[in-house]
């Protein structure tokens, strides 16, 4: 059991690996669907990684799935969050309705003060 595991393992990181050819392209469902496949990954793997501190790993297999589940949930989640600019978007006559991204800053006021910004977009319009 434990071989199929690492033979597994071993496939997955070759996989992950190979480099491919990329083109810039503005698909949104792509990265999102790259984002939560990714995340599941590495989810299995820290539930994997997890049963090396289990006294008997071969009852606990279910912590690969667990960690997959929550890895791809993450995954996805930050997909969304990374593809949305702003919480309306106004595109082609379209209004789109997304979760926004919040950005973060730090600027500084003085020689040894600093100052942490937040920011959220409200509105995007392409003129």
């Amino acid at each position: 059991m434990l071989k199929r595991i690492l033979v597994c393992l071993i496939v997955i990181s070759l996989g992950t690996t190979i480099s491919s050819v990329s083109f810039a392209e503005d698909n949104a469902m792509r990265e999102v669907f790259r984002d939560g496949f990714y995340g599941g990954l590495a989810g299995a793997l820290v539930g994997g990684a997890i049963l090396a501190f289990k006294d008997e790993p071969g009852d606990h297999l279910n912590y690969i799935a667990y960690g997959a589940a929550g890895g791809v949930l993450v995954g996805t989640i930050y997909g969304l969050a990374s593809v949305s600019r702003a919480f309306a978007e106004v595109e082609n006559g379209k209004v789109y309705v997304n979760l926004p991204l919040p950005h973060t800053g730090i600027s500084r006021i003085g020689i040894d003060r600093y100052e942490v910004n937040y920011s959220l977009s409200l509105l995007r319009y392409n003129f």
